[in-house]
């Protein structure tokens, strides 16, 4: 039996929606919430002492980039632990050789299993061929590791030994350039007032404080010149969490 994508798309934003409605108490009339077509936004409900209001739904943080910062998180576990998968020698060695130094990788885009398997050559490489004393931003990597390493850096002196991972291409917090599409790059057809739902199904990237220091001004930016009247910021989730509002109801 063929799957109505359409179908299956609008259920999860009209759940989404739901969600997002009864955590901040927006007072939503029963009955009143369906999905729309294109190019109408996304979903359309009856707010008491509002009247109708029309929402576009975007998600800040997808599963694509979910995925890539877990790939980074997991890559940054297995280059800590390694020292320890090596012989009593060669672990000592290396201890004794990087103990003021912090080695910073930076890997590229492949799967966790490829970046794992450079990791033998890896500590190998900086064992034995790496100066003692070297000190730089990035390193003469070899042939064997370019593959899998775009940069690798060693910086002294430091209080003690530590090993970081880094990835390739920056992973930068997708929340202006969503927004921006959705207030700016598309069109909407509707006679309602028009509101934005962004919303993330993990927490922000950054730090909340970070996050509203570096967002808040540039979103109302955004939304002035824009046919959207407000711009909400969400967290789904048990519970859910409103993270920002402009302009506040």
């Amino acid at each position: 039996m063929a799957v109505d994508r359409n179908a299956v798309r609008e259920e999860r934003e009209r759940g989404i929606f739901s969600e997002f409605a009864q955590s901040v108490g927006l007072p939503v009339v029963a009955g009143s919430l369906q999905s729309r077509p294109p190019p109408e936004p996304d979903v359309l409900c009856e707010i008491q002492g509002r009247g109708p209001v029309a929402f576009e739904l975007v998600e800040l943080i997808d599963q694509d980039f979910q995925e890539r910062t877990a790939v980074l998180g997991r890559f940054n576990r297995l280059l800590r632990a390694y020292p320890d998968e090596l012989s009593p020698v060669d672990r000592g060695a290396f201890l004794q050789k990087y103990a003021n130094a912090a080695i910073g990788v930076t890997f590229r885009p492949l799967r966790l299993r490829d970046l794992q398997a450079a990791l033998p050559e890896l500590f190998r490489w900086l064992r034995v061929d790496v100066r003692p004393t070297a000190n730089s931003l990035d390193l003469d990597r070899p042939p064997a590791l370019r593959t899998a390493f775009e940069r690798i850096a060693v910086r002294r002196p430091m209080p003690h030994l530590d090993l970081s991972a880094t990835r390739a291409g920056y992973l930068e917090d997708p929340t202006f350039g969503a927004v921006h599409e959705k207030l700016h790059d598309k069109q909407y057809t509707t006679c309602h007032p028009i509101e934005l739902l962004a919303y993330t199904t993990i927490d922000l990237l950054l730090p909340l404080d970070v996050w509203q220091a570096t967002y808040e001004q540039p979103l109302r930016d955004l939304l002035n010149g824009s046919t959207f009247q407000r711009i909400w910021v969400f967290s789904l989730g048990q519970p859910g969490e409103l993270k920002f509002v402009h302009p506040p109801l």
